[in-house]
């Protein structure tokens, strides 16, 4: 168990805030959401939740404990964060899910500007 995903009540929360620049996440074995129980958390090699630094500026996201991951997980990985590793995808396609594309891309424009 990665005590830093509970709350003092033993509540599990998918993030851990990491300094003003960083935050951890637990990654989700579905969807493009964030896990809500720690059963929705993808498991790596050890057994132990597979987690993603992701930097609060840039949006990269990089593995905790790579070596933990299997060919499968980092697939997912993939499918998560795409090629570039950045969460901003990730958001995209879950915002795409709520709300649809078109008004995605509305909110991506005004972002620019």
């Amino acid at each position: 168990m990665d005590s830093r995903f509970y709350d003092s009540k033993a509540n599990f929360k998918c993030y851990h805030n990491q300094g003003d620049s960083h935050i951890v996440f637990a990654v989700p074995v579905f969807g493009y959401g964030r896990p809500q129980m720690v059963m929705d958390v993808l498991k790596g090699k050890d057994g132990n939740m597979l987690t993603v630094v992701q930097n609060i500026k840039t949006g990269e996201v990089v593995k905790e404990n790579p070596e933990n991951w299997r060919e499968r997980d980092n697939g997912r990985f993939r499918e998560i964060y795409s090629p570039s590793a950045n969460d901003s995808y990730r958001f995209d396609i879950w915002l795409a899910e709520k709300i649809g594309s078109e008004k995605v891309k509305v909110y991506r424009t005004k972002q620019i500007k």
